[in-house]
């Protein structure tokens, strides 16, 4: 597992992680599409899991705004990089918020 093992403490020492608000609806709509491909996620574990996502963005995140700045960065990331446009955002997201964590070293070097 590598540096991964780090991520439990790590958490627990970073309360307050970043997100855009359509993150939440990227979340569900791929739960529901997986629970519609019959791939082994019950109608129950959808909803199950939609509602712990609800809380849990509610509670566990900073949503970020999808400000004028936040669109224009994303779009200008769609003609540098292959990019979808809801995966520009959250990239341009990132990128925006990443200033705003603590720099941590997931490998324990």
């Amino acid at each position: 597992m590598g540096g991964l093992g780090h991520l439990p403490t790590l958490r627990r020492h970073t309360p307050l992680s970043w997100q855009t608000y359509i993150t939440r609806v990227e979340v569900a709509a791929a739960l529901a599409a997986r629970q519609r491909a019959g791939t082994g996620l019950t109608m129950g574990e959808r909803d199950a899991l939609v509602r712990l996502l609800a809380r849990h963005t509610t509670t566990e995140y900073h949503a970020i705004a999808m400000s004028v700045a936040l669109m224009d960065r994303a779009m200008h990331l769609t003609q540098r990089h292959r990019l979808r446009g809801y995966d520009a955002v959250q990239l341009a997201t990132a990128l925006t918020t990443s200033i705003l964590l603590p720099r941590v070293d997931l490998c324990g070097s």
